[in-house]
């Protein structure tokens, strides 16, 4: 049979056909509709242009965690956001369950911080499949509280045992 492979583009989705063993003419007086790899190839393209759809699973405006910044001043406490949005290619009518597992990039997370530092990542699932990883940022600077870095520092020199020898 006649065979066509071929690719097509239409509103940023990319799809790539494969044609095998379609009917064709054996005469030439057969027009080019009557050649069934094209006829076949115009069938799926439709099908697949009209059946999925790029969505959106996850939004730079999402929030996916809020975690707290030790020797903040102020608050401390911030929400950080995917650096890009997620978009995956689905069936439309789908009505899909979107997950996200977030990790942070360190147990535990100082000041100062800046708007745009990626803090974490997040694993993006649908329907408990993973699609993807998307970077974790904050959107907000919190300045280091200096009084409370300085009473770290001295607390942690009183504890060292050569310290506490010295004294006693």
């Amino acid at each position: 049979g006649y065979c066509l492979v071929s690719t097509a583009n239409k509103e940023g989705k990319h799809v790539l056909c494969v044609v095998m063993g379609s009917i064709g003419p054996l005469n030439t007086e057969w027009k080019i509709e009557d050649y069934f790899n094209f006829v076949d190839t115009i069938a799926l393209y439709d099908w697949a242009f009209d059946s999925f759809e790029y969505k959106t699973l996850v939004s730079v405006s999402d929030v996916v965690t809020a975690v707290e910044i030790d020797m903040a001043k102020g608050n401390g406490a911030i929400e950080l956001h995917p650096q890009s949005d997620v978009s995956v290619l689905l069936p439309v009518d789908a009505v899909n369950q979107v997950s996200l597992n977030a990790t942070l990039d360190k147990d535990k997370l100082i000041a100062p911080v800046t708007a745009g530092d990626v803090l974490g990542s997040a694993e993006v699932f649908v329907d408990g499949q993973s699609c993807g990883t998307v970077r974790l940022v904050s959107t907000v600077t919190v300045e280091m509280d200096r009084m409370q870095y300085i009473k770290t520092k001295i607390g942690d020199t009183i504890r060292k045992p050569w310290v506490l020898a010295i004294i006693i």
